[in-house]
């Protein structure tokens, strides 16, 4: 099972939602999926979500998922880390009225770079990450509580 989610910022996270939606609909994803797709205006056609879900929902849907589809919020994906599960980050980016700065790039690149998550940063990359991972695709695997979090402070720090 794909579970999608792209946080409860205020923001639309349409351009994801859309293109998952087109992905289902041409068959290229063919397995369940199920999204939480928070304040995003597009509503998919050819899969289930809500808009908004309580925490054990939420984690319900972490648990049993085998990829995460997600926006670059940091809680999330060490959630999905500390599970083995497999990854996938799109940032939301300001130019396109996702958030108001491009702070999820420097999350999603650093964990990518450490080998923990698939990274997408155009709409055309989700199907490639997708299929790569279908293939077999192996992260490193998250194993101190700390790591992520190590990592992620050093970076902020050399900026």
């Amino acid at each position: 099972m794909i579970f999608v989610t792209v946080g409860s910022q205020q923001y639309p996270f349409d351009r994801l939602i859309k293109e998952l939606d087109r992905l289902t609909k041409n068959g290229i994803i063919s397995e369940e999926m199920f999204a939480q797709i928070g304040h995003s205006t597009y509503s998919p056609k050819y899969f289930n979500y809500e808009n908004f879900m309580d925490k054990q929902q939420y984690q319900s849907n972490i648990d049993k998922c085998d990829i995460l589809i997600t926006h670059g919020g940091v809680g999330t994906i060490v959630s999905a880390l500390k599970l083995e599960k497999k990854v996938i980050v799109m940032p939301r980016l300001q130019k396109y009225g996702e958030h108001i700065d491009d702070h999820q790039i420097q999350i999603a690149e650093t964990l990518y770079n450490n080998g923990f998550i698939q990274i997408v940063n155009d709409l055309e990359d989700i199907e490639k990450s997708y299929t790569e991972i279908k293939n077999g695709k192996k992260f490193n695997k998250y194993h101190v509580q700390s790591q992520v979090l190590d990592i992620i402070e050093n970076f902020i720090e050399n900026i």
